[in-house]
């Protein structure tokens, strides 16, 4: 942070732009960059946003040495820096050892490592410009439900009213990404706006429900309940199964934090939650014994035989055969083996299951120093919990760790880099003295 009355050097105010304009396009680059790229260069413009991340980073990194040795050197005493560092290594050292195509390497390499990229380059920044980014928080609740709000009417909009292949005219379709999805090809539309699929969309919307949530909780206004109700909606249309178990955990998360310790031995809140668990118990049971809701929420059809292939089975079926891989192949694989980077090349080897694929890229070891990166990440949100932006991110993470078990979470770009940007600049931001309160966000670590 510059001294009082010092203007703020040119080029960390130049860095935080670039990055607030990364994160802002975020929501809708999958749509602009397969409509540019339907007219050329499709792979350029998907993978122009990291390609930016890198040459922030390296920007960045060359402005530390000469103008700020004591920021790289705070950088290099934090542990999960470290860790981040070991798991870049590992991937590089893999990618030749892969026999995966020289695209799956370099689809896996950009995959696996942008987040980590974006929240390295957001710590830093952070530190260089910490007024900038104590603004920007201040307006990421408002933004965020704005931006949720949006996404939700277009995906209602997209499977209540337009024909299915309305997105062709955008440059969807064969090469590209596919115009519509539909639940185990019944035609029943899922919606995705402007991400990439259902599920992408899905995730994307639990971090403005749970803003939403917590305004609803702290103001109790019309248009809060609104947003709220409509960014549900808009996941609900996604018929996301995992997003649907994601955002019930991350808004129990959120309850958790929110609530004063002293209420967890009362008798009432006990019984609240028992009540709960009774509520969603017997939603379940009616989801189960309707046929419509079978369909749209859990994906079960009433009119498949029993040599169709549905989601439901696929996923048990990609599950055991990753595990078999990393049975036999416990050092991994290499870069783009498995995951969506394999589609690149001609083995496409699909787990749906985050860990696994780690697992079968980089071996047991990779996955072991994966998780205790993202642990220490987590940690450190931790400390900053009673920052309301804080408590909304740590809740939502716990929501993408679960996707994580059935889905390739951490491969979607607009997600990922969203929260890993947003962790990191809340990492990074030096601690107030004193207890401080701007936009109605905390910005004091927990004591």
């Amino acid at each position: 942070m510059t001294a009082a009355g010092k203007q703020q050097p040119i080029l960390p105010r130049t860095l935080s732009w670039s990055m607030l304009a990364i994160l802002l396009t975020m929501p809708v680059w999958p749509f602009l960059s397969t409509w540019w790229g339907s007219f050329g260069g499709l792979h350029i413009w998907k993978s122009l946003p990291t390609i930016l991340l890198t040459a922030l980073m390296v920007v960045g990194l060359i402005y530390l040495v000469l103008c700020r040795r004591d920021v790289l050197a705070g950088l290099f005493k934090r542990r999960l820096v470290w860790c981040a560092a070991v798991f870049a290594g590992i991937v590089l050292v893999s990618i030749p050892l892969s026999a995966a195509s020289f695209d799956a390497k370099l689809a896996a390499t950009a995959m696996d490592l942008r987040y980590l990229l974006a929240f390295i380059m957001a710590l830093a920044v952070a530190q260089l410009d910490a007024p900038f980014w104590r603004k920007v928080l201040a307006k990421v609740p408002t933004a965020a439900i704005i931006i949720g709000v949006a996404l939700a009417i277009l995906g209602l909009i997209q499977v209540a009213f337009l024909p299915s292949d309305f997105l062709s005219n955008f440059g969807y379709g064969p090469g590209t990404t596919a115009p519509s999805v539909s639940i185990d090809q019944t035609g029943v539309l899922r919606a995705f706006a402007t991400l990439r699929g259902p599920n992408d969309y899905a995730a994307f919307l639990i971090l403005p429900l749970l803003f939403a949530a917590l305004s609803v909780w702290r103001r109790r206004s019309v248009w809060s309940v609104l947003a709220f109700v409509t960014i549900a909606a808009g996941i609900l249309a996604s018929s996301s199964r995992s997003a649907f178990a994601a955002a019930a955990l991350a808004l129990f998360g959120l309850v958790f934090m929110q609530l004063p310790k002293t209420i967890y031995k009362t008798k009432r809140f006990w019984a609240a939650t028992l009540g709960l668990v009774l509520v969603g118990a017997a939603a379940l049971t009616f989801a189960l014994n309707n046929s419509y809701l079978r369909l749209h929420i859990l994906h079960i059809r009433d009119d498949h035989s029993a040599a169709v292939a549905t989601s439901n089975s696929d996923h048990a079926d990609h599950t055991k055969n990753s595990l078999n891989r990393i049975v036999r192949q416990p050092l991994g694989c290499g870069a783009g083996c498995s995951g969506p980077a394999s589609y690149y090349g001609s083995d496409a080897k699909i787990s749906e299951n985050y860990y696994l694929q780690i697992a079968e890229e980089y071996g047991l070891i990779g996955l072991a120093v994966w998780g205790a990166t993202i642990l220490l990440i987590t940690f450190e949100l931790w400390k900053k919990r009673r920052d309301m932006v804080c408590a909304v991110v740590l809740s939502a993470f716990a929501g993408y760790l679960l996707i994580g078990l059935l889905l390739h979470v951490f491969v979607d770009e607009p997600l990922t880099v969203t929260w890993f940007m947003l962790a990191g600049i809340l990492v990074g931001l030096p601690a107030l003295k004193k207890p401080h309160q701007s936009g109605k966000i905390l910005l004091d670590e927990q004591n």
